[in-house]
Order: C-alpha cells, then sequence, then structure tokens
C-alpha cells in the first residue's frame, strides 16, 4: 500500500482497496476504447508492487522469488498476507495489461519506470536499519546515492540471483 509509512496503514489500505473496487466496477461497464484508463491503473498498481520490493528488505522465499521481512511498520506474521496481497495485486495488474488492456498496454508496461521512483521516496527516512549480523539467506536493502535518496531501480541482478538455482546437476 502506497504511502502507508506516511497516512497510516488503515488509511492507506481503504484507499487502495476503494480505488481497486472502483476499477474494477468502471472496467465491467465501460468499452475497449477506455483500456488506456485501465492499462494506466494497471501500471500503477505494478509500479507499487515493484516499488515494494524496490524500497524494502526481502529475502528469498522457498520458491526464491522475493517476500518482504517487513515493510511499513510490519513485520512477523503479519507480513505473510501482505506479502500475497502484493503478489496478488502485481500478478493481476501484469495479467491485465498483457491480456485485457489492449489498447494502452505499452503505456501501462513502461509506466513502472517512471512511477517506481515516485512510490519509493516517500519512504526515504522512514524504513528501519536491519541489525548487522550475518544471516544464512542474506535481506537485499535497496542501495542508497551519496544524497541519502534511494536509487529507485529495480534491481533486476538481485532479483535474478535470488531466483537462479545454482548450476544444473
Amino acid at each position: 500500500m502506497p504511502f502507508a509509512s506516511i497516512v497510516g496503514p488503515l488509511p492507506a489500505a481503504t484507499l487502495w482497496a476503494s480505488s481497486a473496487a472502483v476499477g474494477i466496477q468502471r472496467a465491467a461497464r465501460l468499452p475497449p476504447s477506455q483500456d488506456r484508463i485501465f492499462a494506466v491503473t494497471n501500471g500503477l498498481f505494478l509500479s507499487a508492487v515493484v516499488g515494494h520490493f524496490t524500497a524494502w528488505p526481502w529475502q528469498p522465499n522457498r520458491w526464491r522469488a522475493p517476500w518482504l521481512s517487513q515493510c511499513e511498520g510490519l513485520e512477523g506474521p503479519v507480513i505473510v498476507p501482505y506479502n500475497i496481497i502484493l503478489y496478488a495485486s502485481g500478478l493481476t495488474a501484469l495479467g491485465g495489461l498483457l491480456l485485457e488492456n489492449r489498447r494502452g498496454r505499452l503505456v501501462g508496461l513502461v509506466l513502472p519506470v517512471v512511477a517506481v521512483p515516485a512510490v519509493v521516496a516517500p519512504t526515504v527516512g522512514v524504513r528501519p536499519t536491519l541489525g548487522a549480523g550475518p544471516s544464512a539467506s542474506p535481506v537485499v536493502e535497496p542501495s542508497a546515492g551519496q544524497d541519502g535518496m534511494t536509487t529507485a531501480h529495480l534491481r533486476l541482478g538481485s532479483l535474478l540471483s535470488a531466483a537462479d538455482p545454482g548450476p544444473a546437476p
């Protein structure tokens, strides 16, 4: 939920859920000529998901996919449903872009490149720092520039290396 670290989890969840409900309701009623609107919406949802995995620490899960270890002040057992919501949001946004939003697909797929830095920027200075001990599965933290601002790149190298099972036997 973007901006939960600023406005709090409940207002952010309310905004996120209500905007999703309105979008679903509108999508059922508008003609395909309105695909660009929904492509932008799906691009923003995808940006929020990528922004979370860019801004907050994560560890690879048992499928070697990124799994947030803490986010927006949440950690422990409550982070499990949070991760599930992130994956559901990301997969449905990507599915909408690839299968539904034909006319605006390119805009929706390119939008995260521009929007992820905007989603990540409000979390700078809010994110906790982790302890410095070694762990069996290293936590991936976002990198920061000299000015302290997070560089909101997609961290594809980290994501790919976490997903790489190693050489085949």
